[in-house]
């Protein structure tokens, strides 16, 4: 085996000294975590239209897949069928 490469990038387990230099976010306070359900109730559904476009893309991906999927089945099973008709 060759040498090992020296991989790019952040380290893909923290270190020490990575560890020391996280900041500790600070406690919510009980009033904070009392107005969190109404800020979430009355922030626009409508923040991000980008992420809402890409479910929808995957979503119509998803259901193509299904129906090339169901094809396929189909397909093979006439296949199927077609070789056992021929024995």
């Amino acid at each position: 085996m060759g040498p090992k490469r020296a991989r790019r990038g952040r380290p893909r387990y923290r270190t020490a000294e990575n560890l020391a230099d996280l900041s500790t976010p600070e406690p919510m306070t009980k009033e904070q975590v009392s107005q969190a359900p109404q800020e979430a109730t009355a922030a626009p559904r409508d923040q991000d239209p980008s992420i809402h476009q890409t479910l929808a893309a995957m979503t119509r991906l998803v259901e193509q897949q299904a129906q090339l999927i169901e094809q396929q089945t189909a397909f093979f099973q006439r296949q199927a069928g077609a070789a056992s008709a021929a024995n």
